[in-house]
């Protein structure tokens, strides 16, 4: 595949409530090189469960839980830390956030149009 990498990666602590729509919205980007890397932060609600239901959809899911909550940066810098080595791209998706269809692959686009850019912000 010839697309760059692109990593979406979630991080969620006891996010059940929206989690569901989240990695539906992953699951329903139109870009194909994708992988979706989420950190449980030892959630004690029914997240898991959410998470494993995604594992053998078309977006592959990688899935860290912690084995003890920490605090929302760490969770965060673990989570950016977790892309892999490959992605040309991270994109952070909150648990209570979703992505547009078509919005990764505008990114991509932008991105990819000015190779000099740090940042690509989409609204």
């Amino acid at each position: 595949m010839n697309k760059p990498l692109v990593a979406i990666v979630t991080p969620v602590y006891n996010g059940a409530e929206y989690l569901d729509e989240a990695m539906s919205s992953v699951q329903a980007q139109t870009y194909p090189n994708l992988v979706h890397v989420v950190i449980d932060n030892a959630s004690t609600d029914a997240t898991p469960e959410i998470i494993a239901r995604y594992r053998a959809k078309r977006v592959p899911v990688i899935v860290y839980r912690n084995n003890a909550t920490v605090s929302v940066r760490a969770n965060f810098e673990m989570a950016v830390q977790s892309a892999p080595q490959n992605a040309a791209y991270i994109r952070i998706l909150c648990a209570d956030d979703i992505f547009y269809p078509t919005s990764t692959e505008e990114m991509v686009a932008l991105g990819e149009a000015h190779p000099n850019a740090g940042v690509v912000g989409m609204t």
